[in-house]
C-alpha cells in the first residue's frame, strides 16, 4: 500500500526526500518521507510550499494515499516541495498504472486525491513545475520513458538512441532536464545501460523533447539517477 511520511521540524533549511522501500509479506510498498523546510522563493509556481512548524521536536505523521488501500495497492516514487505525489497504482484489472496525489492539508487535516495519469504504467518523478516522467509500453511491448506537462496531459514519449529499445526516466529537474538510461533489450540486461539525459523545452505550449545525449563516461552499465537544478546529474 502507498504511505507518505510526513516530518515536521525546522533544523533544515531546505526541502530535503528520503525514499525507503520496505520488503511486506504481501509485497513491497514504498514510503516516502518528505522534510518541510525553508524552500527558495523562486520555486515556479502558483502554489507555495507549507512553512516550516516552530518548535524543536522533530515530528512525523504517517498517510496512506488516496486509493492505495484493498487488495489492488500502490507505491510512492516521488514527492516535490508541493507535497504533489507521483507513482503507481494497481487496477482492478490487475495492471499498473502511473499515479499522481495532490496532497493537501486544511486545519491540520491532510488528505490526498488520486488521479490516473494517461497513456503510462508508472510515474518516477515530479519537479516543482508539476511536470512528471515515467513509463508506457510502446508499440513493440518494450518499456520506454515518458513525459507528461501536467498531471492532466497525454504523455510524450522520449526519444531512444539508435539500437535501443528500453528507457528508463529517474529524475526531471526545475529547468526540463531529465535524466535516466537505456538498454538495448530490457532492463534486465545491466551490461548495456547508458547514462542519457534529455532537454525538454516549451514551444507555443507544446513540449519539445531533444535527442537524448550520452553522459560522459556513462556507457557499458552506466545510469543516472538524479539531477539537480544546476544540470549536475550523477
Amino acid at each position: 500500500n502507498g504511505y507518505f511520511i510526513l516530518l515536521r521540524g525546522p533544523c533544515l533549511n531546505q526541502g530535503v526526500r528520503i525514499m525507503c522501500s520496505n520488503l511486506r509479506r504481501m509485497g513491497w510498498w514504498i514510503v516516502v518521507v518528505v522534510t518541510i523546510g525553508l524552500f527558495s522563493a523562486s520555486t515556479a509556481s502558483a502554489k507555495k510550499p507549507p512553512k516550516p512548524p516552530s518548535g524543536d521536536a522533530l515530528e512525523y505523521e504517517i498517510h496512506q494515499l488516496d486509493g492505495t488501500g484493498g487488495a489492488f495497492g500502490g507505491s510512492a516514487a516521488d514527492i516535490n516541495d508541493l507535497r504533489e505525489v507521483v507513482g503507481t497504482v494497481r487496477t482492478p484489472t490487475s495492471e499498473d498504472a502511473a499515479a499522481y496525489w495532490n496532497v493537501v492539508e486544511v486545519d491540520g487535516v491532510v488528505e490526498s486525491s488520486l488521479s490516473v495519469l494517461s497513456g503510462g504504467f508508472a510515474a518516477n518523478a515530479i519537479n516543482n513545475l508539476g511536470e512528471i516522467v515515467g513509463q508506457t509500453y510502446d508499440a513493440s511491448g518494450n518499456a520506454v520513458a515518458v513525459y507528461w506537462p501536467t498531471p492532466v496531459s497525454a504523455a510524450f514519449e522520449l526519444p531512444l538512441l539508435p539500437g535501443y529499445a528500453v528507457s528508463w526516466p529517474t529524475s526531471i529537474n526545475n529547468n526540463g532536464l531529465i535524466c535516466g538510461y537505456m538498454s538495448v533489450s530490457s532492463l534486465q540486461d545491466w551490461q548495456t545501460f547508458i547514462a542519457v539525459v534529455w532537454r525538454v523545452t516549451l514551444s507555443d505550449g507544446i513540449p519539445v523533447i531533444s535527442d537524448p545525449v550520452v553522459l560522459p563516461g556513462g556507457s557499458d552499465g552506466g545510469f543516472a539517477a538524479a539531477v539537480n537544478d544546476n544540470d549536475e546529474s550523477g
